[in-house]
């Protein structure tokens, strides 16, 4: 009803009381001086620049109807307080504090706004709160939840906002019948204005009712907490953060809440079309999250998923438990529960309940977990914030993590939600992560924003497994840039937007450069598919590495100084060095570990080579070249050998050193087919005794005389004493041969054979082929160490004596014959029982049981010397 004849209201009404109030507005209950008549009225201090969008907010309020809201029936503007309103020390602060905040309203732009509503006795929702608890009324907050949204719906079709709808503006009647009142005014959110109130944030305007609105919907919900507690856990619910055992307890609620809470909530159409889908009374049975899991914890969410830390009470264990609603089509989560990849998280079972048709349209809730692991690839790479400290790495984690993706594609799945913070750390070691990529997108959730997503995602439900190549390029741009979150945030946002440019990008990685300019291509079908990926993955990788080593000097260089080379082959190089620390001389062996397609094994391998080295280096025999108590592993990029060692050539004298560069043939790392290509050579590095005299296989090249025959005969009683020492402690050489077998000479002392070169080339378990060392990370991984040998292990090197023994009887002169031309089949001669040929065809023998040991052999020739038969 209208009021006729008010025009200032300060002259026509009395204050009875302050119903609420904020800064530079209160709510009053008022009596008509004229007819005793009571009403509550609000005002306003408003700039007069404001004044035409506040009178048509004004004009519609009066002609809003509707059993659920408070009807307006005058409003107006007026400049002159009555003296018996200034005496009001609420008046006096709605007037005062404007004026000393913004003087220039004292130049006469100050009104005052008025509204006069219908008076109300019923209570406030805010006081019904305190004064009822869940018990006691628990199908009445549903109820007023239906009416608020009927409400809110009336009060948006008529073009209006509410604006500041909260607890103290609705009424509720004692049949729980409610009435919302006090709306807020055009422009309260402004600063002159501003509430200090959760339900009055300072966010974009329109969206304020329905984010009251959720607020609202989880006050009903909240139960045994007083007004400061209440306060807190607004708050707190506006960071997403809600009270212990709430998730658990109204998952289905959460849900809805969430969505309203967010700034992509959903709209008051959405809401009132839903309206007869949303719960009417509380459902008092315990849901499958509360019946199956305890100590529940809310990690991450989205407008109609969740994601919880949950403990599973049949088995004790902590999950991972993600709550959402099956898609339009269930196939992808279905089949993604099915994947068995080392590297994908496992979904262990799923449990649906009744559905919930709002927000998750008609679909039941569906319950997904997995193993929980506390560490994801974003909380790593936060705390590893440096290239030196993720370089040992990189190869492990590309390698892993495309490969999944390329399982998950091959197998016709799209994973939708790749990003660092989605990639679990099941596993920490010095030089390895194992990583886990879980928690799948699915197709309801591709609206939801995540700056991490394809740009066709959300806007294009036509889009393919490309939204994933998307994805990985921003996740290995974020791996190999350690910038702060901050940069990299705006960075990968500007991907998304298409404004980001790769040219400073592109100084750093001119190979992989246009490899991920593909990948974040907003054009799907120029992105590469997984395969290709993985086969070109390594462009980005060696310029990564060629960064990190540009200047980098390897340890063997900056602990020694190379005095020439020794020699080299497939297996690597040999130099002859000085340590720069005691000034003596060594031979340091480098050798080239062939990598392996599984990184993990590949691993195994280099910790067990240097673990074998340590085992030679515990030999003590006079006859055995001494391995220093010092191996080391270096990883360089692809073709730094090269380069270091032109550098190396360039340093020394040409002619001792070009022979590294002519004969150090190592072997390129392979294109692996089943992995990552590698990108760094790793070398290990091997300081050994220095042998002057160089190497039997020399010895016996030149010619004879009397003093070297002399020192020959002995040669061999050497070898064999130190065959036999080797076997004592469970050591085979694997490749005894006169290249292998060196000799050292001290002054005037009569030279020494020294065995070196252990496992140059080894024999593979379970074979009889010898092979080189290049084939597999190890250097000598068959023969070290073993304790329960085959015979023809063992008697390899008897044999291997047996050939180097014919060459010394053919050196000091001895008519032995052709013995390639025997074939096994030896003169009479050689069946004569303690002759040298006797001895020789046994060392020789094809069988292997029929050969001596070490030990007899080393009697048989100590008396063949003692008789002179050799």
């Amino acid at each position: 009803m209208a009021m006729e004849g008010i025009e200032n209201p300060s002259m026509n009404f009395n204050i009875i009381k302050t119903l609420d109030r904020g800064s530079g507005w209160c709510t009053l209950e008022v009596e008509n001086g004229n007819n005793n008549s009571k009403y509550n009225l609000k005002l306003a201090c408003i700039d007069d620049f404001i004044q035409p969008y506040v009178e048509d907010n004004l004009e519609k309020l009066t002609k809003c109807h509707h059993q659920n809201v408070i009807n307006y029936y005058n409003k107006g503007f007026f400049k002159t307080m009555s003296s018996t309103w200034l005496e009001n020390e609420d008046i006096k602060q709605l007037i005062y504090k404007p004026l000393i905040m913004y003087p220039h309203l004292a130049t006469g732009r100050l009104l005052y706004a008025y509204a006069i509503m219908e008076a109300n006795n019923d209570m406030s929702l805010r006081r019904w709160l305190r004064e009822n608890t869940i018990e006691q009324r628990p199908n009445d907050i549903y109820s007023i939840f239906h009416q608020l949204i009927r409400a809110v719906h009336y009060i948006h079709s008529k073009k209006l906002e509410h604006n500041y709808l909260k607890p103290s503006n609705i009424f509720v009647s004692q049949n729980a019948q409610i009435k919302i009142g006090s709306f807020g005014l055009p422009y309260e959110h402004r600063p002159l204005f501003k509430a200090t109130d959760c339900y009055n944030p300072d966010i974009m305007y329109g969206r304020n009712d329905i984010r009251s609105l959720g607020l609202i919907f989880f006050e009903l919900l909240l139960d045994g907490v007083d007004d400061s507690e209440r306060k807190s856990a607004l708050d707190n619910v506006i960071s997403h953060r809600y009270p212990e055992g709430f998730v658990s307890k109204y998952i289905k609620e959460y849900l809805l809440i969430e969505r309203m809470v967010l700034s992509s909530s959903p709209s008051l159409e959405d809401l009132h079309s839903q309206l007869d889908n949303i719960p009417r009374e509380l459902n008092k049975n315990e849901n499958n999250l509360q019946s199956n899991f305890n100590e529940v914890e809310i990690l991450d969410n989205g407008t109609s998923w969740v994601l919880f830390k949950a403990r599973r009470k049949c088995v004790d264990r902590q999950c991972f438990v993600k709550v959402n609603t099956l898609p339009d089509s269930s196939r992808d989560m279905w089949t993604s529960m099915d994947c068995d990849h080392p590297n994908i998280l496992k979904y262990n079972h799923s449990l649906a309940e009744e559905p919930f048709r709002f927000p998750l349209k008609n679909s039941p809730n569906l319950y997904i977990f997995s193993d929980f692991h506390d560490q994801t690839l974003r909380d790593w790479l936060v705390k590893n914030n440096s290239v030196k400290q993720r370089a040992d790495y990189i190869i492990s984690i590309f390698d892993q993590i495309v490969k999944s993706v390329k399982y998950i594609h091959t197998n016709g799945l799209i994973h939708r939600n790749l990003k660092a913070k989605n990639i679990f750390i099941s596993k920490e070691t010095k030089k390895e992560l194992e990583l886990k990529i879980g928690l799948f997108g699915f197709a309801n959730e591709d609206n939801e924003i995540d700056i991490y997503k394809a740009p066709e995602q959300g806007s294009n439900s036509n889009y393919d497994k490309k939204v994933d190549i998307f994805s990985l390029g921003l996740i290995i741009y974020e791996i190999i840039n350690c910038e702060s979150k901050e940069k990299l945030f705006n960075t990968l946002r500007s991907f998304k937007l298409g404004k980001y440019c790769l040219k400073e990008f592109a100084k750093d990685y001119p190979i992989g450069c246009p490899l991920l300019e593909k990948m974040l291509s907003h054009k799907p079908d120029d992105r590469p598919t997984a395969d290709e990926l993985y086969s070109q993955l390594s462009k980005i990788l060696e310029d990564y590495y060629d960064n990190i080593y540009a200047d980098k000097t390897s340890h063997f260089e900056k602990s020694f100084s190379i005095i020439e080379s020794l020699g080299g082959g497939s297996y690597g190089h040999v130099f002859l060095v000085k340590n720069e620390v005691d000034d003596k001389q060594y031979a340091v062996k480098r050798v080239f570990l062939r990598q392996r397609s599984d990184q993990k094994e590949f691993s195994k391998d280099v910790e067990k080579s240097k673990e074998e080295v340590k085992n030679l280096a515990k030999l003590k025999h006079k006859n055995i070249v001494e391995y220093k108590h010092n191996a080391w592993i270096e990883r360089m990029p692809a073709a730094w050998r090269k380069k270091n060692d032109e550098n190396l050539k360039n340093r020394h004298d040409r002619n001792k050193i070009s022979s590294m560069i002519v004969t150090s043939n190592v072997v390129s790392p392979p294109n692996m087919h089943n992995s990552v290509e590698p990108v760094t050579e790793v070398y290990l590095y091997i300081q050994m005794e220095y042998c002057n005299g160089g190497s039997l296989e020399n010895w016996l090249r030149e010619d004879t005389n009397k003093e070297r025959i002399g020192h020959t005969r002995n040669f061999f009683l050497q070898m064999t004493d130190a065959v036999e020492y080797m076997h004592s402690k469970n050591v085979i050489h694997g490749d005894l041969h006169t290249a292998n077998i060196f000799i050292s000479q001290k002054g005037e002392e009569e030279p020494q054979i020294k065995i070196g070169d252990f496992g140059l080339a080894y024999k593979r378990k379970g074979t009889g082929e010898i092979s080189s060392s290049t084939s597999s990370a190890a250097v000598h991984t068959s023969y070290v160490g073993k304790k329960n040998y085959t015979a023809s292990e063992v008697t390899d090197d008897i044999y291997s004596l047996g050939l180097i023994f014919y060459k010394l009887l053919k050196y000091l002169g001895f008519n032995m014959g052709d013995l390639e031309s025997l074939d096994g089949k030896y003169p009479k001669q050689f069946s004569e029982e303690g002759s040298r040929e006797y001895l020789l065809e046994t060392m020789l023998s094809k069988l292997p049981e029929k050969r001596p040991n070490a030990s007899r052999l080393k009697k048989t020739v100590q008396e063949m010397l003692d008789s002179h038969k050799i």
